[in-house]
């Protein structure tokens, strides 16, 4: 999903028009119809530029999802490319704490892109300081859906 960088129904340009990738996966029925709720309002209530959804319905509907934190358009490996290693744990952990620590990973991926080993490193070190776990799978399952 797109996430918006404030609220799905905030539209201002200046503000809004970059919104962060997050993968989310459906561990059961549940999750299924909250992602296919999130997905739906993403497109009813937060398009722009594209679907979106935000923490609110994040928060609302995680029951039975499982969640990364993306590849390098995530919030956490854009606050790491910016150098802003609090932001990205800050993120980490509100993350965390709406998923739950055991659906909630730091996505490691490797596609050749020198981006991507300063955010695997800053990744790593989150890890390290806040025990949330890694997902090393991810770049196989990712690769196609994060071109855009």
């Amino acid at each position: 999903v797109y996430v918006a960088a404030r609220t799905r129904f905030d539209k201002l340009h200046e503000l809004d028009a970059e919104s962060r990738h997050l993968v989310l996966l459906c561990k059961d029925e549940t999750g299924y119809r909250n992602l296919s709720y999130m997905v739906s309002l993403g497109f009813t209530e937060g398009f722009y530029n594209r679907p979106r959804v935000d923490m609110d319905l994040l928060r609302e509907h995680h029951e039975g999802l499982i969640a990364l934190s993306a590849c390098l358009a995530g919030r956490i490996p854009q606050a790491i490319m910016q150098e802003d290693l609090d932001a990205a744990e800050q993120a980490a952990r509100e993350y965390a704490e709406i998923f739950g620590p055991e659906h909630f990973y730091l996505e490691l991926q490797d596609h050749g892109i020198a981006e991507q080993t300063e955010v695997n490193r800053g990744l790593l070190r989150l890890h390290n300081e806040t025990g949330i776990p890694l997902d090393r799978s991810a770049s196989l399952r990712t690769s196609w859906a994060c071109r855009s």
